[in-house]
């Protein structure tokens, strides 16, 4: 329907003397508009402003508030859409591979998990937490020699560059998994939860080994 058909069509409504009537016409040529447009043009804010204020001009004032009131709402579950597609779009960039952790003696208490993420998008993202059943707690943690002596070093996240990838190895970065609930033995498997700032949580299995993986 043309604007200038809706402007009559809603001057007959409001004439009508039925609020009801009113708002179910009005909520349905909205659903109508909305199925029929292009997301592009159903979605511009300035297409949306301009068909408020033409309902505005033409029905009665609580129809309009009411409209008023259905265009924040979609404007809010546009922004939701967009941050679940744009969440959606970056995990389709990572993909985690080889996650794998040693067996540690039986006496001791921590263990480290190893992988490979990698990022194939155009922009960097942030390896920012973990988490799993197996541990009381897990730390992002990496390895510095200084002065000839191996010590490690707690590190917040870990940055995964555009179009490259991020190695977690022995000697170097990796997870720390602090209070094991039982001993890791080899052939085990367990789940780990990966939190990144862009793609959200990817879940992926570790199996536990008695030797590292060659290569």
């Amino acid at each position: 329907m043309a604007f200038a058909s809706r402007h009559s069509h809603y001057r007959r409504l409001s004439e009508s003397g039925s609020v009801e009537r009113q708002r179910q016409h009005i909520c349905h040529e909205w659903i109508g508009i909305l199925l029929s447009q292009s997301m592009t043009a159903a979605f511009d804010r300035v297409w949306v402003q301009r068909y408020v204020n033409c309902i505005m001009v033409h029905v009665r004032v609580p129809i309009a508030e009411r409209m008023k009131q259905d265009v924040k709402l979609m404007r809010v579950l546009m922004g939701l859409g967009l941050l679940i597609f744009s969440i959606g779009s970056h995990a389709q960039d990572l993909s985690v591979s080889s996650a794998w952790s040693l067996a540690p003696p039986p006496v001791s208490e921590n263990g480290a998990v190893y992988l490979v993420v990698e990022n194939q998008g155009s922009e960097a993202d942030m390896l920012t937490g973990v988490q799993t059943d197996v541990a009381r707690h897990v730390e992002l943690h990496a390895a510095l020699h200084v002065h000839g002596q191996m010590k490690m070093q707690r590190h917040h996240s870990f940055e995964i560059p555009p179009n490259s990838s991020l190695e977690l190895i022995p000697g170097g970065r990796h997870i720390m998994l602090m209070g094991l609930v039982e001993p890791l033995k080899p052939g085990q498997k367990f789940d780990l939860n990966l939190k990144f700032m862009k793609a959200g949580e990817i879940m992926v299995e570790v199996e536990v080994v008695d030797v590292p993986p060659s290569g």
